[in-house]
């Protein structure tokens, strides 16, 4: 049966409707032959029923539940997704999308019917942070980047939007320096690049929060004549870099330049709070070179006449960075990189600190601020890290970072149990040094995706490595069949044959979906199992385990939400059994 002959009956409308939209093209693209006219099934149509339709921008509180539940009634089939806001309709449709499978033969179905699910994400802060300030990256990967984090639940895009080589953003207030600071002029967002971005993102329920990273990696600032001086060590050639920055080109803002340079830090904090309505803006603080101001005439200078030492230097431009912030992005509040907290510089309870490095940072922020914390160590999500550096060497955060590592690094560890709650979540981080347009997708999904399946679902069990490596497969089938560049996590022959790479038996590699990536454990294994175990009297004792253990469930491989894994989804059965392994034979009715 065709997906297209489904029907989405809602109460949405306005702007809301983009969600009708989007899944019903998803639908679509399950089969390119769907017609208008294909023939209908037992389940015909989805009833979503929302508490508050109206399209709002997505926040840190936004709810995101949602329960769907498909039922079977003889030949009758309903499903009905019932959630509280626009971005818990959009969650409940990417589950609903998923629990479809297509057989070898072709034919399309829900498998274990009848189905409850109810789900809530375990962080509100899943994140992917982009650096369009080294590569600049067109907009059309931007808004496939927020297509990616509808699909896999995440709801926040980072955009690195300063750094010492470029700030791809135009500044309204500031037109001479944005103009020098950006590669070219076709290399840099305006403002109705923004504008289409935010709100594309906004109908897609995420978030798109912008930083602007100084005192730090600020060479950019400098680049025109007019505002050279606010910029220290922007000349330092060649190998010299290493002692003032931990990359070429240096240079980070001056605070000896005094009300020049906060006069021009403000107007730059009122463009980006104006072009952006996220409720958090990322200050940035990333690696701040003390060297630098020692060896800097002027702000040597400086630093004598006021009796300062260089953390006293930082302290009074944070301290005025903070009153600028306050004046001109009034309600917004301040993420940092956990350098602030390093620096011992005062933080707040509505602050968020990026902890990237280890757990001594994450534990200088735990202890000695109130701040929460947003997790992005570079040893498990850094997805730039094993591809080599801009000199031809290795890359310092070494190796490579799978897509299965990503899912498996736990993101709390280092949190006691009274500190979990501090917990914001979490980002993967995909730094631009090394990374072409083309190359984002695929160097980003489904990696990130396996890192915002953590999130989204934290207490799912992590004990069968095969289950993950197939569900995240899964979940880079489904991007590739909605027109989204990605990655492999394994072969093709191995979700062909699973049977050949990971023990599971070849009787349940028939059932595998190939185009899903989803383990079916229907009827057929059930049978084939007993029938082998009967007749085959003289079985090895590791065959007969391995086929009681799949017999039992143990090897299933559940229907994904955010690669791989469902959270709190138990098929509800008559006799009123909710448990995860008590499944009975399903009715495999198809769509």
């Amino acid at each position: 049966m065709a997906p297209c002959a489904l029907t989405l009956d809602h109460n949405l409308s306005g702007d809301s409707l983009t969600a009708i939209q989007i899944y019903t093209n998803v639908l679509r693209g399950l089969d390119p032959s769907c017609s208008a006219g294909a023939e209908r099934s037992t389940l015909q149509n989805l009833t979503i029923v929302v508490e508050n339709g109206t399209v709002l921008t997505p926040t840190e509180a936004t709810d995101e539940t949602f329960d769907l539940e498909i039922t079977a009634a003889g030949a009758a089939w309903t499903a009905r997704l019932n959630a509280k806001t626009y971005v818990g309709v959009l969650r409940g449709l990417e589950t609903f999308v998923q629990l479809i499978v297509r057989s070898g033969s072709g034919v399309y179905s829900v498998p274990y019917v009848p189905w409850f699910i109810s789900e809530a994400p375990s962080f509100k802060h899943r994140g992917l942070l982009l650096d369009p300030a080294r590569t600049f990256i067109p907009m059309q990967e931007l808004y496939n980047t927020v297509d990616a984090l509808l699909y896999s639940k995440m709801n926040v895009l980072h955009l690195h939007l300063s750094d010492s080589q470029a700030i791809p953003l135009e500044l309204p207030s500031l037109p001479k320096l944005s103009t020098a600071a950006a590669y070219s002029a076709a290399e840099r967002y305006n403002a109705s690049d923004i504008a289409a971005l935010v709100q594309y993102a906004r109908l897609r329920g995420v978030r798109v929060v912008p930083e602007l990273d100084t005192p730090g990696h600020a060479r950019a600032w400098g680049l025109d004549p007019q505002y050279s001086d606010l910029v220290a060590c922007a000349d330092v050639a060649g190998g010299n870099y290493a002692k003032y920055c931990a990359e070429p080109p240096c240079g980070q803002l001056n605070p000896a330049a005094g009300s020049r340079l906060y006069s021009t830090v403000e107007s730059a904090l009122r463009d980006v709070a104006a072009a952006f309505p996220d409720e958090r803006v990322h200050l940035g603080y990333d690696e701040v070179n003390m060297q630098c101001w020692e060896d800097d005439v002027t702000a040597a200078a400086y630093m004598q006449k006021n009796g300062l030492d260089t953390a006293g230097l930082l302290k009074e431009y944070y301290t005025s960075e903070r009153t600028l912030f306050g004046r001109t992005a009034s309600g917004r509040k301040p993420i940092f990189y956990e350098e602030v907290a390093l620096q011992n510089l005062p933080l707040q309870s509505d602050d968020a600190v990026q902890v990237w490095s280890d757990h001594a940072a994450l534990r200088k922020v735990l202890d000695d601020t109130p701040a929460d914390v947003i997790v992005s160590w570079s040893s498990d999500y850094y997805l730039d890290c094993g591809r080599g550096n801009m000199f031809g060497g290795t890359s310092w955060c070494d190796p490579y970072k799978t897509a299965v590592a990503a899912y498996t690094a736990d993101p709390l560890a280092g949190f006691s149990t009274a500190e979990r709650g501090r917990a914001l979540g979490g980002e993967a981080c995909l730094w631009g040094e090394l990374v072409s347009p083309t190359a984002l997708m695929p160097l980003a999904w489904p990696r990130a995706a396996g890192y915002g399946g953590r999130l989204w679902s934290y207490n799912r069990p992590l004990s069968n490595t095969t289950e993950i490596i197939l569900g995240l497969q899964g979940h880079a089938d489904r991007f590739a069949r909605r027109g989204l560049a990605t990655d492999r996590v394994t072969t093709r022959f191995c979700v062909l044959e699973p049977w050949l790479c990971f023990g599971i038996s070849s009787t349940a590699a028939k059932n595998f979906n190939e185009e899903t990536g989803e383990q079916l454990t229907a009827i057929a294994v059930c049978v084939t199992v007993f029938i082998l175990i009967t007749i085959v009297v003289a079985v090895n004792m590791w065959y007969t385990k391995r086929k009681k253990r799949l017999s039992k469930g143990e090897l299933r491989l559940d229907p994904s939400t955010t690669a791989p894994l469902l959270r709190n989804a138990r098929p509800r059965h008559s006799d009123g059994n909710t448990s995860k392994h008590a499944w009975k034979i399903p009715d495999l009715g198809t769509i």
